[in-house]
């Protein structure tokens, strides 16, 4: 008899994960997605990036928002967010390529391929990793993001 395997014990970082796909399993059972105002928003994000409006960025965030980077960094909040993507001094591009928008007319889960570019220094680095956004609609009818991973592929 195989024993299953467990999973490390980490619920910082776990449990997180956990409540994110239950919710994606309750967005992603109807037929009615917002994919245009999901892309609208995305391009949206990709114009403010490329001029340089990184609190413009970080607006796309609900206030309770959490954002997971490689290496098990976590910003989560208002505050966090707006430092994370302040911290972004010399932004050149960003592309969000979308693979996919599933979900429903409250919740919608974008999953695609991040391109951003931005000098460092003054020396051009580009970074392509994979995305997930969850985005849910708020009580004034904008979307905003929930929570937002990205990963080297």
């Amino acid at each position: 008899m195989t024993r299953p395997r467990r999973l490390p014990e980490r619920p910082g970082r776990i449990a997180p994960l956990l409540v994110a796909l239950a919710l994606l399993g309750g967005a992603c059972r109807t037929s009615a997605v917002p994919r245009q105002k999901i892309t609208d928003a995305t391009r949206l994000i990709e114009e403010r990036f490329r001029a340089g409006d990184m609190l413009g960025v970080a607006d796309f965030y609900s206030e309770e928002a959490i954002l997971f980077a490689p290496g098990g960094r976590r910003f989560r909040g208002r505050k966090e967010i707006d430092d994370y993507w302040s911290n972004i001094l010399e932004p050149v591009d960003w592309e969000l390529k979308i693979h996919s928008i599933e979900g429903n007319r409250d919740m919608a889960f974008e999953r695609g391929t991040s391109i951003l570019s931005a000098r460092y220094g003054g020396e051009l680095r580009t970074s392509t990793v994979e995305f997930a956004f969850l985005w849910r609609r708020e009580e004034d009818g904008a979307w905003r993001i929930q929570l937002d991973a990205f990963w080297k592929p």
